[in-house]
């Protein structure tokens, strides 16, 4: 028993002492210079620590840049870390943030995961604010002349299952999305368009979402643009016939991997190739108004067709080199994930369309507060 013992000591000493130098070896570093320090134009030097409201609200995001800066062992040490989850524990590193599927494919992390299995739906009391919400929404287009359109924008999740971890794959359950269109399906003025059906016919013979990041590429964004475009024609039909896709030349870009890569440190690795579309005569000017919510106006001459106003998420970005071919005068208003309804701009842009595009992960954000409103 003593020896069984003296055992467990030695190795309780053995783990206290490892913890300790883990702990303690980026300080030591700064010294006997191990590992080299990331090489910096302009470093911080110090951080100041003053009593003044307005450099406490600074203080943390100067002290977390500064670690990032002076502590030399810290990027290694992250690569040590993924490295010893991902080899020796057959895990993923940081699975709230993205998660590591097959043939170098990479997925956001909780959130989108929740979404896709299901575990994110409305409450009760969010439904009804919802149904209220989008009740007022159509009623208020219709009073005023307008047509409204509420566009889902499919997740990597749902376009691309079969790359997915093992933990993920056949267990898709689009709760929240099925509720919403239960709700949408209650009000005929409120035309909901789920692009992720059709966006999956075309996956076979198109890459349409960046292998490396969460959002869809160039071409994943000329297919949900036609789509919303195809859809908005049955009621306008003074707008241009739709730009065959076959009309684009087509390049391939390699650079280093995308958001979702570089968090493990892996953009060197798992490289990500860039579909590129482009096309001659593109007709449309452009000019951003106002920081909050920001607005890009974009003027077509070439087009006599109807005026569009789209609220929206990251997802629009590249939309933006398609939809405004359609439409007179385009307007993407930007909003920080709030998806409001702006009838203030509507009233001073005054289109005859009004699309709110979100994101399939972020339909929770619909409702004010989701984060603390949400039920699972």
């Amino acid at each position: 028993m003593k020896e069984e013992r003296g055992i467990s000591k030695t190795k309780s000493i053995a783990l206290v002492v490892s913890c300790a130098m883990i702990v303690l070896f980026p300080f030591i570093n700064q010294f006997l210079k191990v590992l080299e320090s990331p090489k910096m134009t302009k470093r911080i030097e110090k951080v100041e620590f003053s009593l003044d409201i307005q450099d406490l609200d600074a203080f943390p995001g100067n002290t977390e840049e500064w670690f990032e800066q002076n502590i030399s062992a810290r990027e290694n040490m992250l690569k040590w870390y993924i490295s010893f989850k991902e080899n020796m524990l057959d895990s993923h590193p940081f699975p709230s943030k993205v998660l590591k599927g097959d043939s170098g494919w990479y997925f956001y992390g909780s959130e989108s995961q929740n979404y896709f299995e299901g575990e994110m739906r409305y409450s009760e009391i969010e439904i009804n604010w919802l149904e209220g919400e989008f009740n007022r929404r159509a009623v208020w287009c219709k009073t005023t002349g307008k047509t409204y359109y509420l566009v889902i924008a499919p997740s990597k999740h749902d376009i691309y299952p079969e790359y997915l971890p093992s933990i993920l794959k056949n267990n898709h359950k689009p709760v929240r999305l099925n509720q919403l269109k239960a709700i949408a399906s209650k009000y005929p003025g409120l035309n909901i368009i789920d692009l992720s059906e059709e966006i999956k016919k075309h996956k076979a013979d198109q890459t349409m979402f960046y292998k490396t990041d969460h959002h869809w590429n160039e071409i994943g964004a000329y297919w949900g643009s036609k789509i919303i475009t195809d859809r908005v024609r049955t009621a306008y039909s003074n707008m241009p016939t739709q730009i065959n896709f076959n009309n684009y030349s087509r390049k391939e870009i390699e650079g280093d991997g995308l958001s979702l890569a570089q968090i493990l440190g892996k953009e060197k690795i798992d490289r990500e190739l860039h579909q590129v579309l482009y096309r001659e005569n593109d007709f449309v000017e452009s000019e951003i108004t106002g920081s909050y919510p920001q607005k890009i106006r974009k003027f077509n001459s070439e087009c006599k067709g109807p005026k569009v106003f789209i609220t929206h998420d990251s997802f629009a970005g590249l939309t933006m080199k398609y939809i405004p071919s359609y439409f007179s005068e385009t307007v993407y208003c930007s909003d920080a994930h709030h998806y409001k309804m702006h009838e203030k701009l509507l009233n001073e842009f005054n289109p005859d369309v009004v699309i709110t595009l979100v994101y399939g992960s972020n339909l929770g954000r619909l409702v004010p507060d989701y984060k603390n409103s949400k039920l699972k």
